[in-house]
C-alpha cells in the first residue's frame, strides 16, 4: 500500500506516519498505536465545513464496523473526536488490493477465485446480517484481498442499521450506492432495503468479476437504473457458460432475481451454492443442492418481435427529471401501453418496444411525455434502433435511455433524431433553433397533430417519400379492389395482415396519394385502433371523425365548436334534412361531443343498444351522403388493437350497396382473435421481403450495399431502413468530426506559420 510523505504526528492514542491517500469523506493515514505498536489506518474527517450527512456517514461507518468482529470484514479499533474537532476512526492495516483494482489489472477472474471470494463475502455479510447491518454498498472497491488471500468487507458508510437512532442515513430519493451494483428497489429510490439487497449486490459484483463487465453495462448511469429495474441480467457470454460450472452461473442468477422472495434468504444459502459449485482438483464439479433447474448455458431473455430475427430491437424510452407527481407520469405511460418506473434521485423512465414491438412505439412514447409534462420539470424520448450487440440484449435499452437524456427539455417533450424521424408527421415539433436561453438546443414536441391515419399524416417520415420497394403487386391488388367497387358502386374490403413493419402503413400511404391523383372524386376518411383505447367503444371512428371534422385529437376544443364542426359536416355531406339533426347529435356521442338532451338522445343514452343502432344509422347516414358524390375510402389502421364496436360498425358499413371501399391493416392474430372481423374481406398477407428488395432499400438510404444490415433486417423493410439510416448517420457524424479536426489542425498550422513569419 503506498504511502505519501508528511510529517509524522500524533492523534489520540496513534502516532500518524504518511498519507495512504483520500476518499469522500477524509484522508487515510498509515499510523501505530503508540502503546503496544499495533499498525493501524487511521481515517480523519475535519468537522468543521463538513455537512451533515458526510457526519452521519462517517458515524455510521464508525458504528457498524465496531460492531462487527469478523474475518471478513476489515476489523476497527476505536472512533474519536480530539480536542482540535476531528473525527477519526482507527482500523486494521490492510495490505494488498481491492477487487477494482484487481479487475483493472486482469479484466477477468477464474471461476475458482470467483467462489473462493463469494464465499468469503458471504461470511462477512451473514456477520453483519447477524448483528443487524445492512451494507446496502457491496461493490468490487468494497472489497479488499489481502497478501494472505483474505477478502474483506470495507466501507460501512451507507449501512442501515437496526434499532439505531437513524436507521436509514440517506433521504429518499438521493442516489445512494453504486448505480451498477444497486439491487432494483435501490434503483427505485424504495426504503425496503434487507439483506437480499446485499446478496443481489454480491451477485452483480461475482458476475462482473467472472464476465469482466457489470450485468447491466449500458452507456450512461442511469441507463443502468433503467436496465435494473426493466430488464433481466445480460446473459453470460458463450465462453463462460461453457467454460465454468453450471452451479455457479444459477447462483448468481438466483442472486439477481428481481423479486426478492426468489433470491437467497441467507448469505450462508448462497456461500453453500457457491461451496458446492467450487471447481475440484479433478475438473468436476458438484451439482448445487436445489439448482438442478440451472442450464450451463442459460437462454437469453428475448422479447418477441412479430417473427422478425431475435437480433432486431427497437425501443422508445421516455426519461423524466425532477418528478413532482410519480403517480400521474406512470398513469400517462401505461395509458398509452408502456413500462413504466420511479427511480432513485426523481427521475422516472417508460419503456415501449420492450416485450412486444408494434411499430408506433415512439409515437406512443412521445404521447405519453406529453400528457406527463404537468408532472415533470423536464422529459426527453429517445429510441434506439439496430441489434444488439454479442447477445447483450439490454444494449438498445440502455442506448435508448442515453438518447433520451441528451435531449431532457423543460418546455415540451425532447426527441432525439430516430424519435424525430418516426413522429415528425403526428405532431407539432420546434427546430432546435427555437430552444430559449439556458436550454438545450434540441426538437422539441409541443402538441399534437390532428388525427388521422396513413395518408395525411405518414408514421415514417420524409425519406420514404422514395420509391416503394416489393410491394408492388398488392398495391396493384388494391387499385384493383377500388376500381371494381367503384364501377360497380357497391362496397368492397381489403385486410392488410403482417408482422411490423412489413409495410402495410406504406401500402396505406401509397393508396392515399394515388387516389389523390384520380379524376374522378373520392372521399377518404382514415382513421387508427389505439392499445391505449381498446376498450373504449367506437374510438377507432371517433378517431376519423375528429379528423375529418377538424377537431382536436384530446377533445380540448369547446363544446360549442365541436357541435358546430360537426353540424358543418354533415350539412357539407349533403345528409337530407330530415336526417340532419339526429346523424349530427349521434356522431357528436360517437366523438364525445354531446348535444342537448332530445327525447331520442336520452332513450338511446339510457339503453346501449339503442345507442349502437343509431350511431350505425348515424354513420351509414353520413356514408351515403358521401357516397351519393364520390367512393367513400375508409383507411383503417391497426384493427388488432381497435374496440369490438369499432369493427362492428366496420361490418355494418360493408352491408348494402354503397360505394364505399375499406382498406385496413392489422397483425395476423386478428384473424385468430376475433375471427368474425371483415369476413367477406380480401386477406392480404404480408411476407417477409426479398434480399434483392432490401438491398434495394439499404442503398437508397445508405448509398452503398451492406449485406450485414440486410441480414440483420431479417426480411422486414422498415428494419432495413432504419438499420440503412443509423449507419449514415454514424458515418455522417465520423465524417463531419474528421473535417472539424482537420479543419482545426489547418488553422493550427496555419497560424503556426504566421507567428514564424512574425519572427522572422
Amino acid at each position: 500500500m503506498r504511502v505519501t510523505a508528511a510529517t509524522e504526528r500524533d492523534l489520540g492514542p496513534y502516532r500518524l506516519l504518511g498519507r495512504i491517500g483520500a476518499g469522500g469523506m477524509g484522508v487515510v493515514y498509515r499510523a501505530v498505536e503508540r502503546d503496544t505498536g499495533r499498525a493501524a489506518a487511521v481515517k480523519i474527517l475535519r468537522v468543521e465545513g463538513a455537512s451533515p450527512e458526510v457526519l452521519r456517514r462517517f458515524e455510521r461507518e464508525a458504528q457498524a464496523a465496531l460492531g462487527l468482529q469478523h474475518p471478513n470484514v476489515v476489523a476497527a479499533y476505536a472512533f474519536d473526536q480530539t480536542d482540535e474537532g476531528e473525527l477519526y476512526l482507527a482500523m486494521e492495516l490492510l495490505e494488498g488490493e481491492t477487487l477494482a483494482r484487481r479487475l483493472l489489472r486482469l479484466a477477468r477472474l477464474p471461476a475458482a477465485e470467483v467462489v473462493n471470494l463469494g464465499r468469503q463475502a458471504c461470511a462477512g455479510l451473514e456477520a453483519a446480517h447477524a448483528a443487524g447491518i445492512v451494507h446496502r454498498d457491496v461493490k468490487p472497491a468494497n472489497l479488499f484481498v489481502t497478501a494472505a488471500g483474505t477478502w474483506k468487507l470495507l466501507d460501512f458508510g451507507l449501512a442501515l442499521v437496526a434499532h439505531g437512532d437513524e436507521t436509514r442515513l440517506t433521504q429518499p430519493g438521493l442516489l445512494m450506492g453504486t448505480p451498477s451494483y444497486m439491487a432494483p428497489e435501490q434503483a427505485r429510490g424504495q426504503r425496503t432495503e434487507d439483506p437480499r439487497t446485499d446478496l443481489w449486490s454480491l451477485g452483480a459484483v461475482l458476475y462482473h468479476a467472472l464476465v469482466g463487465r457489470p450485468p447491466f453495462a449500458a452507456p450512461t448511469a442511469l441507463g443502468e437504473l433503467v436496465r435494473i429495474v426493466h430488464d433481466e441480467p445480460d446473459p453470460f457470454p458463450e465462453d463462460v457458460a461453457a467454460a465454468a460450472p453450471p452451479g455457479l452461473l444459477a447462483a448468481i442468477r438466483q442472486a439477481m432475481r428481481r423479486a426478492r422472495d426468489e433470491r437467497w434468504a441467507r448469505a450462508t444459502l448462497f456461500a453453500e451454492a457457491l461451496h458446492l459449485a467450487e471447481p475440484r482438483p479433478d475438473g468436476d464439479t458438484v451439482v448445487a443442492r436445489g439448482l438442478a433447474r440451472a442450464s450451463p448455458r442459460p437462454t437469453p431473455v428475448t422479447p418477441a418481435f412479430g417473427g422478425l430475427s431475435d437480433e432486431v430491437r427497437l425501443v422508445s424510452v421516455v426519461v423524466a427529471e425532477g418528478v413532482t407527481d410519480p403517480d400521474a407520469f406512470l398513469s400517462a405511460v401505461r395509458a398509452q401501453g408502456g413500462d413504466a418506473a420511479v427511480l432513485i434521485g426523481g427521475r422516472a423512465f417508460g419503456t415501449f418496444g420492450g416485450a412486444q414491438w408494434d411499430g408506433d412505439e415512439a409515437e406512443r412514447a412521445v404521447r405519453a411525455a406529453l400528457e406527463a409534462r404537468r408532472a415533470v420539470l423536464r422529459v426527453g424520448v429517445g429510441t434506439g434502433r439496430a441489434v444488439a450487440e454479442g447477445g447483450r440484449h439490454g444494449a438498445i435499452t440502455g442506448a435508448a435511455v442515453a438518447a433520451a437524456e441528451s435531449v431532457l427539455v423543460a418546455r415540451g417533450v425532447g426527441v432525439d433524431a430516430a424519435t424525430r424521424r418516426q413522429v415528425h408527421r403526428l405532431f407539432r415539433i420546434e427546430p432546435p433553433e427555437a430552444a430559449g436561453d439556458g436550454e438545450p438546443r434540441v426538437p422539441r414536441v409541443t402538441s399534437a397533430l390532428a388525427p388521422g391515419g396513413a395518408g395525411a399524416q405518414f408514421r415514417a417520415g420524409a425519406h420514404r417519400a422514395a420509391p416503394m420497394v416489393g410491394r408492388d403487386a398488392e398495391l396493384a391488388q388494391l387499385r384493383a379492389l377500388y376500381e371494381r367497387a367503384d364501377d360497380e358502386r357497391r362496397s368492397a374490403a381489403a385486410l392488410l395482415l403482417g408482422a411490423p413493419g412489413m409495410g402495410k402503413t406504406r401500402l396505406c400511404w401509397e393508396m392515399r396519394r394515388w387516389l389523390g391523383e384520380l379524376d374522378e372524386p373520392n372521399v377518404v376518411l382514415e382513421g387508427r385502433g389505439d392499445a391505449a383505447r381498446r376498450y373504449r367503444a367506437y374510438a377507432l371512428w371517433a378517431n376519423a371523425l375528429r379528423a375529418r371534422a377538424g377537431l382536436d385529437e384530446g377533445g380540448g376544443e369547446e363544446p360549442d365548436e365541436a357541435r358546430r364542426r360537426l353540424m358543418r359536416l354533415v350539412e357539407e355531406a349533403g345528409v337530407p334534412a330530415d336526417l340532419m339533426g339526429d346523424t349530427a347529435a349521434f356522431l357528436g356521442e360517437l366523438v364525445g361531443a354531446r348535444f342537448p338532451e332530445t327525447p331520442a338522445l336520452r332513450t338511446a343514452r339510457r339503453n346501449p343498444d339503442v345507442l349502437r343502432d343509431q350511431v350505425r344509422l348515424a354513420m351509414g347516414a353520413l356514408c351515403d351522403a358521401l357516397g351519393a358524390r364520390a367512393t367513400v375510402v375508409l383507411i383503417l389502421e391497426d384493427l388488432h388493437v381497435a374496440d369490438s364496436a369499432s369493427l362492428d360498425l366496420a361490418d355494418f358499413l360493408l352491408i348494402g350497396r354503397r360505394p364505399l371501399v375499406l382498406i385496413g391493416t392489422a397483425r395476423p392474430h386478428l384473424l385468430s382473435e376475433r375471427s368474425e372481423t371483415l369476413l367477406d374481406a380480401q386477406r392480404m398477407e404480408l411476407g417477409s421481403l426479398s434480399r434483392r428488395a432490401l438491398r434495394l432499400i439499404v442503398r437508397r438510404h445508405l448509398g452503398r450495399d451492406d449485406d450485414d444490415i440486410v441480414e440483420r433486417a431479417a426480411g422486414n423493410p422498415f428494419f432495413a431502413e432504419e438499420l440503412a439510416l443509423g449507419a449514415r448517420e454514424t458515418e455522417e457524424r465520423g465524417a463531419g468530426a474528421a473535417a472539424g479536426a482537420a479543419a482545426a489542425a489547418g488553422a493550427a498550422a496555419g497560424a503556426g506559420a504566421a507567428g514564424a513569419g512574425a519572427a522572422t
